[in-house]
């Protein structure tokens, strides 16, 4: 099947963002906005790309295809990254961070002490399998479903902060999972009869909406991040994650070609597990040793200096290592 580059270019986009996010100089501002949507928009990604008819009479072999995109590329990242961990401080291995953070590995309990990376990994591989069967058996109940499942994270975050292998966060993922999936079947005929200068002028104004509720909520309930458990008001959060969906969604469409963002959205497992714990704190090294005190100069360079080394590692591992981001050579 054709990939899709304009979805490509959506998901370079939203790793661009998440990496901006995890820079520690961010604005303020700018990362409240990116924190509204940018895990939404991924979920939705992989609803809209959601193929049930290709595996419909054979789960057996959809279920070893996700254990081969997810399962084993989290658990090999993972223990490589802690390895790194004890490369770059031998110490590591003996402290009781390192053993929490291993056993992490395994259990994926966030919020916790017993975590260690990758959570959205191990939560679309449970919501593709559960979207799976919904399709088989409820497809025609997918709206209420969606419905229920935002409503009840609403209040499930309320009372749960963290759980085993992220599960607590299934119900508000996989909403923004069936709504991917809900666009395409619904809606992508329209979408693609809008002029490609409206979808520019409309991802626009989408970007303002989103911002100003982005920013209103975290007024009100601080940073805005489901990692967290944290969607503040329920209504400035969905009007926020969907604006900056589809803000991004109707930029991709409207550019249609972009070579670079499209290398980031074929990269986005390998780029996103590598930033934090190991990228990041080389760049924050080589920024201390500048001593410069502008905060937004020192979030540039974060950002210069981190995306070719995310990026060679990713060239690295798909060369070498292809298992190790779900892909075969």
């Amino acid at each position: 099947m054709k990939r899709d580059k304009e979805i490509d270019i959506a998901r370079g986009i939203g790793t661009l963002l998440v990496t901006l996010g995890h820079s520690m100089y961010i604005n303020k501002y700018f990362k409240e906005w990116i924190y509204s949507f940018h895990m939404p928009l991924f979920f939705f990604i992989s609803g809209y790309l959601f193929n049930y008819d290709k595996y419909k009479d054979n789960y057996k072999l959809f279920l070893k295809k996700k254990i081969k995109s997810f399962i084993i590329p989290y658990i090999l990242l993972a223990l490589f990254i802690w390895f790194i961990l004890f490369l770059f401080d031998y110490k590591f291995i003996l402290t009781e961070e390192a053993k929490n953070r291993f056993i992490g590995i395994f259990i994926g309990f966030r919020l916790s002490k017993y975590y260690f990376c990758l959570w959205f990994v191990l939560v679309l591989f449970f919501i593709e399998n559960i979207f799976y069967f919904l399709i088989k058996y409820l497809k025609r109940y997918l709206y209420c479903i969606a419905i229920f499942m935002f409503t009840i994270s609403y209040f499930e975050f309320k009372y749960i902060n963290g759980f085993i292998y992220s599960i607590d966060l299934i119900p508000i993922s996989l909403f923004f999972f069936i709504t991917g999936y809900l666009f395409k079947r619904d809606f992508y005929k329209f979408s693609c009869k809008i002029n490609k200068y409206l979808k520019l002028c409309l991802s626009f104004i989408f970007l303002v909406i989103g911002y100003c509720f982005a920013h209103l909520n975290s007024v009100y309930h601080g940073l805005i991040n489901i990692y967290d458990c944290n969607i503040g008001n329920p209504i400035y959060y969905f009007v926020a994650a969907f604006s900056g969906v589809f803000c991004v969604y109707l930029f991709s469409y409207g550019i249609r070609k972009c070579n670079i963002l499209e290398d980031l959205g074929k990269n986005t497992l390998i780029i996103y597990a590598f930033q934090n714990p190991i990228v990041f704190p080389i760049a924050y090294y080589f920024i201390d040793c500048l001593s410069l005190h502008s905060k937004n100069i020192n979030f540039l360079i974060s950002i210069i200096l981190a995306l070719p080394l995310l990026r060679l590692i990713a060239y690295l591992i798909d060369k070498y290592i292809p298992v190790m981001s779900g892909k075969s050579k």
